[in-house]
């Protein structure tokens, strides 16, 4: 199973129903795999559930004093450089 969450919200209640009935949850962010997060164990028995996190892409804010930012975990990288510049 896959599901997008679109809010803060959604997700909170996703870990929440995930919790309530044992299900793994991997997340999915930027789509580069580097972290291999989606490669999991064949002796897993509960189940799989994909957080596809791309419709959560904003960037929230900019410190440009202190060179920080808070984005949103489904942005990709290329996005990112293009919103910032």
């Amino acid at each position: 199973m896959v599901v997008y969450p679109m809010s803060t919200e959604h997700c909170q209640n996703l870990v929440a129903l995930a919790n309530k009935h044992n299900v793994v949850i991997v997340p999915y962010g930027g789509g580069t795999t580097v972290s291999q997060s989606l490669k999991l164990p064949n002796e897993e028995q509960r189940m799989i559930v994909s957080c596809d996190m791309t419709r959560m892409n904003a960037v929230k804010w900019v410190d440009k004093e202190n060179g920080m930012a808070c984005v949103q975990a489904g942005i990709f990288g290329s996005d990112l450089e293009r919103d910032l510049k």
